[in-house]
């Protein structure tokens, strides 16, 4: 933490949905460049990797501490003293079950939940059927991260500082007026022109061609988009679709329904309904 009393905004989410892409594009449009990720998480701590980017600090001009989060929020969570505000990000739970899924490859998970506790191999089956059982990835639950929807309803129903609210699938079809929301949060000034060449510097491809070079470099784990140069060889990407309103129909047939019905009051509270 920096010294004297830090003003921490939150950018909070479960697992999943977008917290990396954000801060990339907040430090793109701060900075004006994506050098490298160590310089991303000197813009935006990661509070679960502290050591990555070194001591946090203030962004740009409001003298706010950005710090990513995925714990739900309670009094007891890290710093809760110093905080001011959160920017909660939200994905619909499917998208986000397929981007855990890929995750787990990315960085060579062997065991998918508790159904499959007695397998060696990853079972992607496995998996959707623990995720929507469980209420999200049980991996994530133990790690304290609780299911999808109690992360985001701490944020929603129990936090009592501004807050915003940020859906995955709009900032993913109009990046601008999501990055502008997120500014205006900040008491930031928008200069469009600066926020079309961040949202550039932070699209899909440039983030993409940044996982790579950086895991091209070593074979040791990569603290920001997690996996290895070893697991990038076998094809494994953290960087892999960023899908909308995707599908689990090819991995068990009748899944998408089974979810839309276990996180339905959910789905509709935090408007995630997909046409």
């Amino acid at each position: 933490m920096p010294p004297g009393s830090p003003q921490i905004v939150w950018l909070a989410s479960y697992p999943r949905s977008g917290n990396t892409w954000v801060r990339t594009l907040l430090h793109a449009y701060a900075h004006g460049e994506v050098a490298d990720t160590t310089a991303v998480a000197r813009t935006i701590a990661d509070l679960h990797i502290p050591e990555h980017g070194g001591r946090p600090t203030p962004y740009a001009n409001s003298g706010k501490t950005l710090i990513k989060t995925h714990y739900p929020w309670s009094a007891n969570h890290p710093y809760a003293p110093a905080t001011v505000g959160a920017i909660v990000l939200v994905r619909h739970p499917r998208d986000v079950l397929l981007s855990s899924l890929n995750f787990h490859r990315v960085v060579g998970s062997r065991v998918a939940g508790s159904a499959a506790a007695a397998k060696t191999a990853f079972d992607d089956a496995d998996y959707v059927r623990a995720f929507i059982a469980k209420g999200g990835d049980p991996g994530y639950d133990h790690a304290g991260y609780g299911t999808w929807e109690r992360n985001l309803r701490s944020w929603t129903d129990s936090f009592d500082h501004p807050r915003l609210i940020v859906k995955y699938h709009e900032l993913r079809a109009d990046p601008l007026p999501g990055l502008a929301s997120i500014l205006e949060f900040l008491g930031e000034p928008l200069e469009t022109e600066r926020a079309e060449r961040a949202i550039a510097a932070a699209s899909f491809d440039s983030m993409r061609a940044l996982e790579v070079r950086e895991k091209s470099r070593t074979g040791d784990k990569n603290p920001f988009f997690g996996g290895s140069g070893t697991t990038l060889k076998k094809g494994h990407r953290f960087m892999h679709q960023g899908r909308v309103n995707a599908s689990l129909e090819g991995i068990v047939p009748g899944a998408d329904a089974k979810l839309d019905a276990a996180f339905a009051r959910a789905i509709e509270d935090f408007g995630l309904a997909m046409p």
